[in-house]
């Protein structure tokens, strides 16, 4: 079963790998407009690596390289389709992180 993920929960998955993960990532987004983010604790489940995850899994939009992340959020902005196992990871994620929501 295939579930359709919205462009805002894109934008929170984003959010929560821009926070927590521990290398630099760059958002660019419609406006051009570019963000870093600085490394944050580790957590007991790790909410950025499994929001990078299920966006990885969904789309070849994002580029990991040694130093940095990138994510082209222009190419989804009616949503992107998940896998029923990625969609409970994504639950998950929601469930434990809601003001990224």
């Amino acid at each position: 079963m295939v579930r359709k993920l919205t462009s805002k929960a894109i934008f929170g998955l984003w959010a929560i790998v821009e926070k927590d993960l521990l290398i630099p990532t760059t958002t660019f987004c419609s406006s051009g407009a570019r963000g870093t983010a600085e490394a944050a604790p580790e957590k007991k489940f790790h909410f950025a690596g499994a929001a990078l995850k299920v966006l990885q899994r969904a789309t070849e939009d994002i580029a990991i390289s040694s130093l940095a992340v990138t994510y082209d959020f222009t190419k989804h902005r009616n949503g992107i389709e998940l896998k029923e196992e990625d969609f409970k990871l994504f639950h998950r994620i929601y469930k434990g992180s809601y003001p990224y929501f």
